[in-house]
């Protein structure tokens, strides 16, 4: 099996052990042979018909929709989901800081509970507690979300040189010009693509 994870040539040996007979605990193979392997991975032709979406102003409370498409070129289905951070390494780093996060505020809540002479069950209850929280930020695929834009669908797949609508809502929370970056995954691809998301929210007018 061959499952690169950038888009580079690669080789490696396979060594092939082959013994006449029954072979004994620990008996020298009879033959060795050393095969070479040999791989390039490429990224799959995946695009965005548009890098920016600037978004009709929308007044405060309402919304503006908004619409491009993500094209497959390749000749196979791939999968896809926006996500809200560049790159693993940078998704991975806030996971690692959000999790730090959760360590410093269990221990500051046991502090809390010792204070006040609760008993071994409050504790536990508390590990359990973060326990569970633990295995959230894990499962944790770090989806795009933002409190102003919306990108849907979020994930799903695109056939075989074909393209998929991805739609964009705009709701601002107060009269402001608001921007934010979405990163488009594709499974087979290096890195993601970015499309910039912005828009203007517009107050009440006096009359």
């Amino acid at each position: 099996e061959f499952s690169p994870q950038r888009a580079l040539a690669y080789e490696g040996a396979l060594l092939v052990e082959m013994w006449n007979g029954n072979p004994r605990e620990h008996s020298p193979p009879t033959y060795t042979r050393r095969v070479a392997l040999r791989g390039t991975a490429r990224e799959v032709d995946v695009s965005l018909s548009a890098a920016a979406v600037a978004m009709e102003p929308a007044y405060v409370s309402l919304e503006s929709r908004a619409a491009f498409s993500v094209r497959n070129g390749a000749q196979t289905p791939v999968r896809y989901a926006w996500k809200q951070f560049r790159t693993v390494e940078d998704q991975e780093r806030e996971r690692a800081r959000l999790a730090e996060d959760l360590t410093r505020m269990q221990r500051l809540e046991e502090a809390h509970v010792a204070e006040r002479c609760e008993d071994e069950a409050a504790l536990r209850a508390l590990g359990t507690k973060y326990e569970h929280l633990r295995i959230a930020l894990d499962r944790d695929e770090m989806m795009f979300a933002d409190a102003n834009f919306e990108v849907e669908p979020i994930e799903g797949e695109i056939m075989a040189v074909d393209s998929v609508q991805t739609r964009v809502v705009f709701r601002p929370g107060t009269a402001a010009e608001y921007s934010c970056v979405a990163y488009l995954d594709v499974v087979g691809r290096q890195d993601r693509l970015p499309v910039w998301l912005g828009g203007v929210g517009i107050g009440p007018k006096a009359t």
